[in-house]
């Protein structure tokens, strides 16, 4: 929904039913859910804060005032 909400496109992957999902988590060693890639920085869990960090690290978010 956060993603939804800035018009972000994302892809998302089941790691409990998808193969690709499975085998994804597996190469990332993940410990839980979710894993969020954008780019080459990962995070992992979710924060509202640090998503829309990587978001304008990345260059795919306008910083507040822009």
């Amino acid at each position: 929904e956060h993603l939804r909400a800035r018009g972000i496109s994302f892809s998302e992957y089941d790691v409990e039913t998808s193969s690709i999902g499975k085998s994804e988590f597996k190469r990332l060693n993940g410990k839980g859910v979710p894993i969020i890639l954008v780019g080459q920085q990962r995070m992992n869990g979710f924060s509202a804060g640090g998503l829309d960090k990587l978001l304008r690290d990345a260059g795919l978010l306008k910083r507040p005032g822009e």
